[in-house]
Parts: C-alpha cells; structure tokens; sequence
C-alpha cells in the first residue's frame, strides 16, 4: 500500500509552494456558524477541495461550484425568493446586500459553472490563474479566485453562532 501523498500538480504551482501551505490558503474560509446545513455542508465540501487541489487542479473548479450552490442557497434565503442565480445577483446587488464589484465576480464563477454544466467547458481545459503573493506568503489572487463565491457565502449566511474554525491536519 502506498502511503505517500499523491504528486502535486504542476498546474497549482503558482498558487502555493506545497500542500501545507494550501491550509493557509483556506483558514480565511470559515464556515458561518447560523447558516443552514446545506450551506454549511456545501461551504466545507469547497474548502476542502480548494484544499486539495494542489494536488488536482480540477478540484479547484468543482470547488468553485459547490460554493456557488450555497450562494444560491444564501441568497435566496437573504432575499426571501426562489429565482434563478443571475437574478438573485442582481437583486442582492439592487438592495446593497453585495457590492457591484463582487456581483460582477460572482456572475463570472455563475457563467462558467453554467458552462461546465452545459458540457461547454471543462474543468481540465481551464488555464490555472497567476498568483499574487500578498505579504503574509500567500496567494491572494488564487483565494479570490478559488474562494470568492465561498466567502461571499459565508459573509451572507446567518451568523447566530461563532463561526467554525478552519481544522489544521493536527486536528484530525
């Protein structure tokens, strides 16, 4: 049995250095701790693959679009409707719940999760984003990327608990 972990993939090069500093890359995801359990199970389903996917790129994307369905989710539950996403954008965006900036965002992971649900793109095809390292070491612009849809989310979801604490592979 091989107990090693797999080779990272070289497309995840510019987002980290190595696995363990992907941990950092998620600790700023936290899960809201008053959103529902779809949301929170949708929430820790993106970050862990945001998580892995140093070590498949792929990841990343699916990540993206589970933290689309919680957005979805959390919107519709902000805004008291049932509409498709693109509407529930604009609409959190008409009444100040979201800035244009960070709807303009979300619309782009919206169109490409549109896409991969189409079949008109895929995952693998997608050109892995050049990184910014911030002054802290990490990549801002791959958390944006990756995690702009999950903070949203978070930033959105009901907050009448403390927020869950990102685990660290020592808590497991």
């Amino acid at each position: 049995m091989n107990t090693q972990p797999p080779p990272r993939d070289p497309r995840a090069r510019d987002h980290v250095l190595d696995h363990a500093d992907m941990h950092d890359l998620v600790a700023d995801l936290a899960l809201p701790g008053g959103a529902s359990m779809y949301v929170m199970s949708a929430l820790e389903t993106s970050r862990e693959l945001i998580r892995h996917s140093s070590y498949r790129y792929e990841f990343a994307t699916v990540a993206v679009t589970h933290s689309l369905f919680a957005l979805e989710r959390v919107l519709a539950e902000r805004l008291a409707t049932n509409e498709p996403l693109h509407a529930l954008i604009e609409r959190a965006t008409g009444t100040g719940l979201i800035t244009a900036e960070l709807a303009a965002e979300l619309d782009r992971g919206r169109m490409l999760r549109d896409r991969l649900g189409q079949g008109a793109e895929s995952s693998a095809a997608l050109r892995p984003l050049r990184a910014e390292r911030s002054p802290t070491g990490t990549s801002s612009s791959a958390r944006h990327s990756a995690g702009g849809s999950c903070c949203a989310a978070s930033a959105l979801a009901p907050t009448a608990g403390p927020r869950a604490r990102t685990p660290t592979p020592s808590d497991r």
